[in-house]
């Protein structure tokens, strides 16, 4: 389930939430390699740390690198907050500044629905600078690329299950 707010000033607020037959510890162990994790965003290409720390953990600054077909681009941010088996957040900006190309922030949270059951929420927040498009064509596309990443992310997971019960 994906839901939208596009407030009159541009603001995004943009959460899409799904459920996973897995334990929150698996995961969770997933989610804990950030920048794979991170990097199943179809439109972010290498993640890494700016200044070669680990990037589990608040306040570690990072690249992301970000692609469209052939258009490729670095955008910065931080590791905002690190909830250990819970999920994070990030800021993920343009380095022109915080006016432009789509500042936003990212949130991952996990939580447990039972045994063998999570739920996985992800949050987009941030202002839409593009002010020439009408507001229709930002929703579309906020959904579009939420969407995507959220089955990517699920299709993802959905592997290890299966595999897991292969094993089992």
């Amino acid at each position: 389930m994906i839901a939208l707010r596009l407030h009159h000033r541009r603001r995004v607020h943009l959460a899409g939430t799904f459920l996973i037959p897995l334990p929150a510890s698996a995961v969770w162990g997933q989610m804990r390699c950030f920048t794979h994790f991170v990097g199943l965003d179809p439109f972010h290409a290498q993640i890494r740390s700016a200044d070669g720390l680990s990037t589990s953990r608040a306040g570690v600054p990072i690249i992301l690198g970000h692609k469209f077909g052939p258009l490729r681009l670095d955008r910065i941010g931080r590791i905002l907050r690190w909830r250990e088996g819970r999920g994070y957040s990030f800021s993920d900006l343009s380095r022109a500044g915080n006016h432009s190309g789509f500042p936003h922030i990212f949130t991952y949270d996990l939580s447990p629905r039972g045994q063998d059951c999570s739920r996985l929420i992800v949050t987009v927040r941030g202002h839409w600078t593009a002010m020439r498009l009408p507001p229709w064509i930002i929703r579309l596309w906020l959904r579009w690329v939420l969407g995507h990443t959220l089955h990517t992310i699920r299709n993802r997971l959905l592997m290890i299950a299966l595999h897991r019960r292969s094993v089992l």
